[in-house]
């Protein structure tokens, strides 16, 4: 690549992520931005389960060229109430490593627009696949995703943090975060979540 073609696509990315930090300080109800570090690490989410219709995903994802990496919290909701992580379709997400590399042939983070199957997991979701609960001696859960509530929901309140084990983010949080990952710079297959 020409050292000019390269100074063109920098200067594109820092107009780019200044324009989205911008516009995400004015309108960020359901999620808060801050400055993390410098660095060309590949994005890593961490949902801390605390609440199965309020717990925390953290992202941290490297927005432009220059390196910046920022951490976007949302809130996030995961089963129906139940905090059995071994219960399908009503406990909350297992805890561990989902992601390529983490020693789980099961589990990968995969983002994509999904456009088929049931209506609720549908638009940009994060495919987990499937997971063995209890620390990989459980049973196993499938149909894991991060996701919201449909292609484009509609009207948004906190019953619907309610979900069949998945993790299940707010309208907004979910556009943001597709937009922003769609527009980085790194390896999409070395993307991890970690479930605490």
């Amino acid at each position: 690549m020409s050292k000019f073609l390269m100074k063109v696509l920098v200067a594109m990315s820092l107009v780019v992520s200044s324009a989205a930090l911008s516009a995400d300080v004015a309108a960020a109800q359901t999620y808060t931005i801050s400055h993390w570090s410098w660095s060309w690490a590949s994005p890593n989410m961490y949902y801390t389960r605390s609440s199965p219709f309020n717990s925390t995903l953290n992202t941290y994802m490297t927005i432009s060229a220059t390196g910046q990496r920022i951490r976007a919290s949302r809130r996030g909701g995961s089963g129906n109430g139940s905090t059995n992580e071994c219960e399908s379709f009503a406990g909350w997400l297992p805890g561990g490593t989902y992601g390529r590399g983490d020693g789980d042939s099961k589990s990968n983070v995969v983002l994509k627009n999904k456009q088929s199957g049931g209506t609720v997991v549908r638009g940009w979701v994060w495919e987990l696949f499937a997971k063995d609960c209890n620390g990989g001696s459980g049973i196993e859960r499938n149909d894991l995703f991060i996701h919201s509530q449909g292609n484009n929901g509609g009207s948004w309140n906190s019953g619907n943090y309610s979900s069949w084990g998945c993790v299940k983010i707010d309208q907004d949080d979910r556009t943001y975060l597709a937009d922003s990952m769609r527009y980085q710079v790194y390896r999409y297959w070395d993307e991890r979540l970690t479930v605490y």
